[in-house]
C-alpha cells in the first residue's frame, strides 16, 4: 500500500521514477504477497517512457518479480532485452 501511495504521488506531481526509485518500488512490489505485478508494470512503464536509464538492480528486480508471479515468458523477454543492451550497465 505504501509503494502504491508513493508512486501515485509521483504520478500526480508528474515526476518520472529515477533508477533508484524504480529499483526500490519494484523491490517493494516483489515482497508483497502476492507480488504487486500491476503496480510494478506501472512503475516500469513510467520509467521506460520517461527514458530513465535503468541499471541492473531495476532490471533484475523486474525479472525476479515476473518469475515470482509465474510469468516466465515475460521474465525471459526482459532478460533478453537486458542482455541486448537495454540495461544502462551494458
Amino acid at each position: 500500500a505504501g509503494a502504491a501511495r508513493v508512486f501515485s504521488r509521483m504520478e500526480a506531481a508528474g515526476a518520472a521514477p529515477s533508477d533508484a526509485d524504480c529499483s526500490l518500488l519494484l523491490h517493494l512490489c516483489g515482497i508483497t504477497t502476492p507480488p504487486d505485478v500491476a503496480l510494478a508494470a506501472r512503475v516500469w512503464e513510467a520509467a521506460r517512457a520517461a527514458g530513465t536509464p535503468l541499471h541492473e538492480p531495476s532490471w533484475s528486480g523486474m525479472i525476479r518479480l515476473m518469475c515470482a508471479h509465474g510469468d516466465v515468458a515475460r521474465a525471459q523477454a526482459l532478460l533478453a532485452d537486458m542482455l541486448q543492451g537495454s540495461c544502462a550497465d551494458r
